[in-house]
């Protein structure tokens, strides 16, 4: 689940994310209520990915005047193809955690093979909490939301400006910066993730783009969009070389006619892989499923002019 920022105000309270299914909703509700008594009003959501926001309609109903923000894009993309998922994995993954189950109880993976120690726990979780993570997703839903921007939109009260913030694609074609100039403090959403960014789907040149401009915020503090909040910008850049190597070799192979497949089979990351996951076996697993062989077949396709997203989609390609 993503992260949540709540920030308190005067008169009212804000909250960033923090709302991915209906059961953390309404324990974050209960954690409003008990630091303060004002309502929430305004419900920002980073971008369209469910774990951001499922359980939204939760908190309207605790508070019925709720208003919830997003870049034009995420609304789109929420009310659209991309969440198209949710109905489906609703549909079939009674049958998928049925097949763990089996699978976890024999010892072996989905490819027939043993299970690996790395994976052994993940599938200890999921039989585990099964019935929970099945009613928790039964009972998702989409709720649009209500104010939509496209650049820039401030909410501005006695106490401070909030600032949400569009600097271009990075992980979606919507993510949404929360600024609070004030106290340095920055909301990235899904354009950091640690200790393994996600890049499905992403835009890794522009990514990079967008992360050298909201480097040149006077940030204090980073709340990321999954893990640990962060006090300095070492996380950052350690991503930005990393997406700026990728974009390059990426673009170099299209310009040499290289395919997809090649490019990913010969690929050397130069040690940036084991900058993020340093030989953990779980986390160097979660670095290949996440984030390398996404990012690299979205940098190839990026540096093609190729945009699978199926709002935004693109038939020309660069040769």
């Amino acid at each position: 689940m993503a992260n949540g920022l709540l920030i308190i105000n005067d008169d009212h309270v804000v909250l960033v994310d923090g709302c991915g299914s209906p059961l953390l909703a309404d324990r974050v509700a209960a954690e409003i209520r008990a630091l303060t008594s004002l309502p929430l009003r305004y419900l920002v959501i980073t971008n369209w990915h469910g774990d951001h926001h499922l359980g939204a309609y939760r908190l309207r109903a605790h508070w019925p005047q709720l208003e919830i923000v997003s870049h034009r894009y995420t609304r789109e993309a929420m009310d659209g193809a991309p969440m198209d998922y949710l109905p489906r994995l609703q549909a079939e993954l009674p049958a998928q955690l049925a097949a763990l189950r089996q699978l976890e109880a024999a010892g072996f993976s989905q490819d027939g093979r043993p299970l690996p120690t790395v994976l052994r726990s993940d599938f200890e979780d999921l039989v585990q909490f099964d019935t929970l993570i099945l009613s928790e997703l039964q009972a998702s839903k989409v709720t649009l939301p209500d104010r939509m921007f496209t650049d820039r939109l401030t909410l501005s009260s006695a106490r401070r400006d909030i600032e949400i913030l569009y600097l271009g694609r990075g992980r979606t074609a919507g993510d949404a910066l929360v600024w609070l100039p004030a106290e340095g403090l920055l909301a990235a959403g899904d354009l950091v993730a640690a200790p393994t960014p996600f890049a499905g789907g992403s835009y890794p040149r522009a990514w990079l783009e967008t992360l050298t401009q909201m480097g040149a915020l006077p940030v204090r503090m980073l709340v990321p969009g999954h893990g640990d909040v962060q006090a300095d910008s070492v996380y950052q850049a350690q991503l930005q070389a990393t997406l700026a190597m990728v974009a390059r070799k990426a673009e170099t192979a299209v310009t040499s006619g290289i395919t997809v497949d090649k490019f990913k089979a010969a690929f050397d990351w130069e040690g940036h892989d084991f900058r993020f996951h340093g030989n953990d076996p779980k986390l160097a697993l979660r670095w290949q499923q996440w984030f390398a062989g996404p990012v690299l077949e979205a940098a190839h396709d990026e540096a093609r002019g190729v945009d699978k997203d199926p709002l935004l989609a693109t038939t020309t390609v660069r040769q």
